[in-house]
């Protein structure tokens, strides 16, 4: 040939290796990392006695500090892993966790009102930090 010739070679193994890397991320350290650091902040959120939006808890109408007369509630933090379905799920499996998160009536008759105080769920500095906790476990897989 004379003249000038361009040849361009394309990859194509290296992003197949990315996108199967992606793919293979080991999502049990990552769900339970997002899950240690929303307990993490549950766990501040009681020692702080407020809401996940910062907004103070009202007060317990008993000596010491709200919802942590024994700390029952607060000590049965957990999560469950569901790897398949790539999630994982953070609670409390103490009968009375629903009605101190969301408040409702209570009692005989349901004569009690107890008022909601919200201890667990997400802020925005929180997801921030679950998104950079993701973006972290898929820029270690794309190490290729």
């Amino acid at each position: 040939m004379t003249g000038i010739a361009l040849h361009y070679n394309i990859d194509i193994e290296h992003p197949i290796r990315g996108l199967d890397a992606l793919a293979n991320v080991d999502r049990s350290a990552l769900l339970t990392d997002i899950a240690e650091l929303v307990i993490e902040d549950t766990l501040e959120n009681f020692e702080n006695e407020r809401a996940p939006d910062g907004t103070p808890w009202i007060p317990s109408q008993r000596d010491g500090k709200t919802l942590q007369d024994k700390g029952h509630l607060r000590d049965s933090l957990t999560y469950v892993l569901a790897i398949q379905e790539s999630n994982v799920e953070i609670g409390s499996n103490m009968d009375y966790a629903a009605i101190h998160q969301f408040g409702g009536h209570a009692g005989k008759n349901h004569s009690v009102k107890i008022d909601a105080r919200p201890y667990l769920g997400l802020n925005d500095d929180l997801r921030q930090e679950i998104g950079n906790t993701v973006l972290w476990y898929h820029e270690q897989a794309l190490q290729l």
